[in-house]
């Protein structure tokens, strides 16, 4: 009697952290158009034939789109499982990017407030990054982009900027 109770008292903990584990898995829906990701609550429509990445770990959800295999030039958006204040965000970006910040302060983004920060890297591969910091919905949000600077760099801009002008939260 008492294995028996043992044994469906470990099946009911198998079941709940199976049920939390899939649950809280970051996944969206890419119809070929629209790509939507309930558990970040976003909506965008991706560059035409860049590539899907999503992954998730203790701070957060991130989808990544990617224009070529070797990832050079990206868009990637976070969404922080906790409500994280401007500042902690700006000095964690300070703190892990070793690019030379050109600008940064407040802005907006899609209309709504934001912090805004530019990188330019000084590397064998010259680049040039953005990222946005927005508070949406009661929770925190970053949208970085990457360019690498070659020849595709000003249709890539291009092609970034339409992408994010689609971006949505939803609630």
């Amino acid at each position: 009697m008492m294995e028996k109770k043992r044994i469906q008292i470990v099946l009911v903990i198998a079941l709940s952290i199976f049920t939390i584990v899939g649950c809280s898995e970051n996944k969206g829906v890419f119809d070929g158009n629209i790509y939507v990701n309930k558990v970040m609550g976003i909506k965008i429509i991706p560059p035409k034939e860049w590539i899907i990445e999503e992954t998730q770990n203790f701070i957060g959800a991130y989808v990544t789109f990617y224009s070529t295999p070797n990832k050079q030039t990206c868009i990637q958006l976070t969404k922080n499982k906790v409500k994280l204040p401007t500042e902690a965000m700006v000095a964690n970006i300070r703190d892990t990017n070793t690019g030379i910040i050109i600008a940064e302060g407040k802005s907006t983004f899609n209309g709504m407030p934001a912090y805004i920060m530019d990188f330019i890297y000084d590397n064998p591969i010259e680049a040039n990054k953005r990222v946005i910091l927005l508070i949406q919905n009661g929770r925190s949000y970053g949208v970085m982009y990457y360019i690498v600077k070659d020849n595709d760099y000003h249709n890539n801009m291009e092609t970034i900027y339409k992408s994010l002008e689609t971006l949505q939260f939803q609630k």
